[in-house]
């Protein structure tokens, strides 16, 4: 038991001595230093690399019209930690309202043989 916690127990009302108060100081600052290091981790978010976010945004748009073409989505899910409802504003945004009726709807020619290239390849390979 630590003096202080004695003479408390005790039930004496002397104040705390000045080493215990240094004690009690050092003990508050190292906690503190403790907390504000981990805070300063949790916090920081690292800048993300332009080409992964390149890659995901791509995956997401392959993704969402794959569903609304009635295909399952790739094995790897590109909407990982997104709730539903933002998995369906993405998809309404990046598709430009295309629906399950035309999957394609707001592309090009180009861009839907494209599509359906990338979709012949990675399902062949």
């Amino acid at each position: 038991m630590f003096p202080w916690e004695k003479r408390q127990m005790d039930g004496s009302k002397q104040p705390l001595r000045t080493w215990e108060k240094v004690y009690w100081g050092v003990f508050v600052t190292g906690f503190s230093v403790f907390l504000l290091s981990r805070v300063s981790v949790w916090t920081s978010a690292e800048p993300e690399d332009p080409a992964i976010a390149e890659r995901r945004e791509e995956s997401r748009m392959r993704a969402a019209r794959l569903m609304l073409a009635g295909q399952p989505p790739p094995a790897d899910d590109p909407f990982d930690g997104l709730t539903p409802q933002e998995i369906q504003q993405y998809v309404d945004k990046a598709t430009n309202g295309a629906t399950s009726e035309d999957p394609f709807e707001g592309m090009s020619p180009e861009e839907i043989n494209n599509f359906m290239q990338q979709q012949g390849s990675t399902a062949t390979g």
